[in-house]
């Protein structure tokens, strides 16, 4: 499962770009800005109309079969789709 893009901060790692994505994860998780993003990059909305969809598809193909399903992902987008 394919982590949140930050746009213009991918593949960066100065202090001035993780204090950025701070700002941002701040803004989803502490404030509900669910719409927040960095230039380029995805919303919090965005990665949950991409990632609910998928998790659906595999429950609604797999839940009647003895299939067993292993998802693996960061753990930013995984901790990020258990927010209300």
């Amino acid at each position: 499962m394919r982590e949140y893009d930050c746009g213009v901060m991918e593949n960066r790692s100065d202090d001035a770009t993780w204090q950025r994505w701070q700002k941002l994860h701040d803004a989803w998780v502490i404030h509900k800005k669910m719409d927040e993003r960095i230039e380029g990059g995805e919303s919090l909305h965005d990665v949950r109309q991409r990632f609910a969809p998928f998790i659906h598809e595999l429950v609604n193909r797999y839940a009647a079969t003895m299939t067993e399903i292993l998802c693996i992902s960061h753990n930013g987008i995984d901790s990020l789709m258990h927010l209300s």
